[in-house]
């Protein structure tokens, strides 16, 4: 049998729970944009799923100015910040890396309260969501998100940007009939990993996430960077 680093089954292990977490926040940051009063979009309609992302906001020039014509100025600014993170930026998936460390299901809330988002110039979710902020124009509010999105993928990395997008299913998740759903829901999730050996606790921790999801992100961080972790000369 050849041995294999467990440094790769981790990673693997940390890369599935990050696009847990993105899917977390994005869902997170959508419907506390919901709930505003000057709420005009669905932040999840553009970027709720890897398809919904790839399908409408990235391959549609049509779909992706008129959603932003309708934002609010708080709106557009939350796309700047959905388009950096689901493109694969390095600076917001190390934020969920590190989050999901500690806790692997860490709840989207506590995410946003880490002091990097802010420290690194990345999302200040308080002052987005503050009452006082001004509502743009139309014009104003598309100027301003397509200029943040131009300077946003500017920083990110080359190798990133020429990552191919993968053909996912369709973009909703399908509906599980009941009678099925048992079944379903306790497919071993190591089965995805035919080279890896996963330990009973991952597979504990997986069994956690609904099967739809766990899919989805598993897709999703198939095209995601996964950051290089510290050389182990032992294991040469």
């Amino acid at each position: 049998m050849i041995a294999r680093k467990p440094f790769f089954k981790d990673e693997i292990i940390k890369q599935l729970g990050c696009e847990l977490a993105l899917r977390q926040v994005v869902h997170y940051l959508s419907n506390k944009l919901a709930s505003k009063e000057d709420a005009k979009v669905r932040l999840c309609d553009a970027f709720g799923t890897w398809t919904s992302f790839q399908d409408h906001w990235k391959a549609s020039e049509e779909f992706r100015k008129e959603f932003l014509r309708n934002c609010s100025h708080r709106e557009a600014e939350a796309c700047a910040f959905a388009e950096l993170a689901m493109e694969g930026s390095l600076s917001v998936h190390s934020i969920l890396l590190e989050a999901t460390s500690e806790n692997f299901l860490q709840p989207a809330e506590s995410i946003f309260q880490r002091p990097e988002w802010v420290q690194n110039q990345i999302l200040d979710i308080e002052e987005l969501m503050k009452d006082s902020l001004p509502d743009a124009t139309e014009d104003a509010a598309q100027e301003a998100a397509e200029n943040k999105l131009e300077d946003a993928l500017d920083t990110t990395p080359q190798e990133t940007k020429e990552t191919k997008p993968v053909q996912m299913p369709s973009e909703e998740f399908p509906e599980i009939p009941v009678a099925d759903m048992v079944q379903a829901e306790t497919k071993e999730r190591r089965s995805y990993f035919k080279i890896l050996d996963i330990p009973e606790w991952a597979e504990d921790l997986l069994q956690k996430v609904s099967l739809p999801t766990f899919e989805h992100c598993l897709a999703h961080a198939k095209t995601c960077p996964i950051p290089s972790g510290p050389s182990d000369d032992s294991d040469s």
